[in-house]
């Protein structure tokens, strides 16, 4: 199983060693339901942590982490990504994916033209949208920004494959 990226250590909050955490999960305060924390800090080295406490206030997450005890030390965390066991994710409904499993998949329109492979996915809000880098298979040099809505525009995402099925014209 790999390590999934679910936040990174965003600054810290006062003097105690307290840590404030960007969040990649959504609702952002899902990140909190993860019991074990693996971070990967920017000097290349990692570890897991055990979180001693917790707080969320707004859209605002910060945590106390067991043995950082003090601002120097939460300092040489800023900048660490949060990653957790992929077996750890809740099961996700049929047909439901998460990002992490359709980055690097092909793309394909309906014609069997290849447009790329998406390179991540962009949440907007309205919806997420597919960020397809061209590769040289591609049909042409085009990245492309394709709306992830599925039976509109995605009409299939075949992971034993590695494809996605679009329905896109060149000309979009």
């Amino acid at each position: 199983m790999q390590d999934i990226l679910v936040g990174a250590v965003d600054g810290v909050f006062g003097i105690k060693g307290w840590l404030k955490i960007k969040s990649f999960t959504q609702p952002i305060d899902n990140i909190l339901k993860y019991s074990e924390w693996k971070l990967a800090i920017p000097d290349g080295s990692s570890h897991s942590v055990e979180l001693e406490a917790k707080n969320i206030a707004g859209r605002k997450v910060t945590v106390k982490v067991a043995g950082v005890d003090d601002r120097d030390a939460a300092l040489a965390l800023v900048g660490a990504e949060i990653k957790v066991s992929e077996g750890s994710l809740p099961a996700l409904e049929e047909g439901e994916f998460y990002h992490y499993q359709l980055e690097g998949l092909t793309v394909v329109n309906a014609a069997h033209q290849c447009l790329g492979v998406v390179s991540h996915v962009l949440v907007t809000g309205a919806n997420d949208v597919l960020v397809v880098k061209p590769v040289p298979e591609s049909v042409d040099s085009k990245e492309r920004l394709i709306p992830y809505l599925f039976n509109k525009t995605v009409m299939a995402v075949l992971l034993d494959s590695s494809v996605i099925e679009v329905e896109w014209e060149l000309d979009y």
